[in-house]
C-alpha cells in the first residue's frame, strides 16, 4: 500500500501518448509506502471521477495479459486506488506506511490497456 497525489503527466518531451480517448496517463508522486508503478490510465482516471492534486491510498496489483502483436503473455502493474485521503489521512499513514519507496520499473503498461509509457521521465 502506498499514500500518492496524482497530476496528469507533463509531457513536454512528448514521452506520453494518449489513450484511445486522447487522454494523457496520470502520475503519482509518492508520499509514502512503497511502489512499484505510478501511473494511471487518463481515461481510468477520469471515469473513475478522481480529483488530481488529491490524495489516494493506492495498492499495485500484479496482472497478466496477451500481447496483441506478438500473442506472448506478459505481465504489468497497475495501480489500483483505492480510497481518497484527507490531510489527517495522509499524516497517519505516513506514520503507518513509512517514507516513500520509489520501486518503479523503466518501462510499464499503462493501466493494464496494452500501451506502453515510458516512467524514466519522471
Amino acid at each position: 500500500m502506498f499514500v500518492a497525489v496524482f497530476d496528469v503527466v507533463n509531457n513536454k518531451n512528448n514521452k506520453f501518448e494518449t489513450d484511445k480517448n486522447g487522454n494523457l496517463p496520470f502520475i503519482g508522486s509518492l508520499k509514502a509506502g512503497v511502489a512499484k508503478s505510478l501511473i494511471v490510465n487518463g481515461s481510468v482516471f477520469k471515469e473513475q471521477k478522481r480529483i488530481p492534486q488529491r490524495g489516494y491510498l493506492c495498492q499495485n496489483i500484479e496482472r497478466t495479459y496477451v500481447d496483441e502483436s506478438t500473442g506472448e503473455t506478459k505481465t504489468s502493474i497497475d495501480v489500483d486506488i483505492v480510497q481518497v485521503l484527507t490531510a489527517m489521512d495522509m499524516i497517519d499513514l505516513k506514520d503507518r506506511l513509512g517514507e516513500p519507496v520509489d520501486l518503479t520499473v523503466k518501462s510499464t503498461t499503462n493501466a493494464g490497456v496494452g500501451e506502453h509509457v515510458d516512467q524514466e521521465s519522471l
